[in-house]
């Protein structure tokens, strides 16, 4: 019998390793043929390496480039055509837009729809934004309608956003809760800290705005000489597609402050998750956000912000703490309450880890993928 046939469509190469290459690996363990349509980088040999056939396209995800688009649609049909897959699946905002519109005539397969939280369509109040979130919301409830078009969310919010708002039928609408963590890779190593000494923080995402990574400096800076034995450590991509990400002016200018480092995207970041005390997100908006998975994982407690995706993994002042969006202030008051006490970050790491291994693990994620597409094939 032959394999059936996946594909992936993600905007970036970078993307994909980071958040689907281990799931990936799954399915062709699982008997699948997996092929991926993407930008591709530096990580193209490894994804082929991996049995993953790959298909370039040339993703443009600031916001509406009408000829791009257009071409782009034009060329995942023929990729589509050429190849029948029988599960198309599309991450993120652009490219579920891009390739619904480019299956509006294949019957012969399933398309999902997943989304990897909403992030700027729904943070941002900008005109521009508006006009944006409107033509995405028209698109999508237009093609919500098809019978082979399904959708995949990570938290119970975007779920009600999906159904509520777009009106979108909640048969169609599926929960998967993230990508998955290799708990084997990202093993338990609880670091003692008794004296509560020369405290390292942690915030470790892309470098966005809405991932509250202005929050993290001004509390580093508030502390300088407040705490001087406090270490600032934040490592990430700088996202230049991204309409909220940061300059690397900025933060090179921020590297200035004698108690904070940035540090560029880093493949393995376990080293640095085993060497703070405390890990950070004070993101607005997520998912369900794959570095709050890896340092719960790993033994690191967290702060993060009580919005939908988080939440979903920290349970205030039961394995870890929640605070305010877009609160320097909340932020500030969670590190001193964590910073002080060894025996809480260690409660929290523990309990973490704990739901990490029951709810959020690669095996349970690959699993409940593969009921999801056994139901729509």
């Amino acid at each position: 019998m032959s394999k059936i046939k996946l594909c992936f469509v993600v905007s970036e190469d970078w993307y994909f390793i980071s958040h689907r290459f281990e799931l990936a690996k799954k399915f062709i363990d699982n008997n699948l043929n997996v092929s991926l349509i993407s930008n591709f980088s530096k990580y193209r040999n490894l994804i082929k390496e991996a049995g993953i056939k790959i298909n370039e396209i040339n993703f443009r995800r600031s916001k509406i480039n009408v000829i791009n688009d257009i071409l782009n649609i034009i060329k995942i049909n023929k990729i589509i055509s050429k190849n029948n897959y029988k599960i198309v699946h599309a991450v993120g905002i652009k490219p579920i837009l891009i390739t619904s519109i480019a299956c509006l005539l294949k019957k012969k397969m399933s398309l999902v729809c997943a989304f990897a939280g909403m992030g700027t369509l729904f943070t941002s109040e900008s005109i521009l934004n508006s006009i944006y979130k409107y033509i995405f919301t028209t698109i999508i409830q237009i093609i919500s309608k098809k019978n082979n078009y399904y959708f995949l969310v990570q938290n119970f919010n975007d779920k009600d956003v999906l159904i509520k708002f777009l009106k979108i039928d909640e048969k169609k609408v599926f929960l998967v809760p993230g990508s998955g963590v290799n708990t084997n890779y990202f093993s338990f190593k609880f670091k003692n800290n008794f004296e509560n000494k020369n405290i390292t923080i942690l915030m470790h995402s892309r470098i966005l705005i809405e991932k509250g990574v202005k929050e993290f400096f001004e509390v580093a800076k508030i502390l300088k000489n407040r705490k001087p034995n406090f270490k600032f450590l934040l490592i990430g991509k700088i996202d230049k597609h991204n309409p909220s990400a940061l300059k690397l002016n900025d933060l090179l200018e921020w590297n200035k402050e004698p108690n904070f480092k940035w540090i560029d995207y880093k493949e393995d970041i376990r080293s640095y998750i085993y060497q703070a005390d405390i890990s950070c997100l004070p993101s607005y908006r997520e998912g369900l956000p794959k570095s709050i998975l890896e340092d719960c994982s790993c033994g690191t407690p967290v702060i993060c912000t009580d919005i939908p995706g988080c939440n979903s993994i920290i349970k205030n002042e039961f394995n870890g703490l929640l605070i305010k969006t877009k609160s320097t202030k909340s932020l500030l008051d969670a590190i001193l309450i964590l910073a002080k006490s060894n025996e809480k970050r260690f409660k929290y790491a523990n309990k973490s880890r704990t739901l990490v291994e029951k709810n959020f693990s690669l095996n349970i994620i690959h699993e409940s993928m593969n009921k999801l597409y056994q139901k729509i094939l």
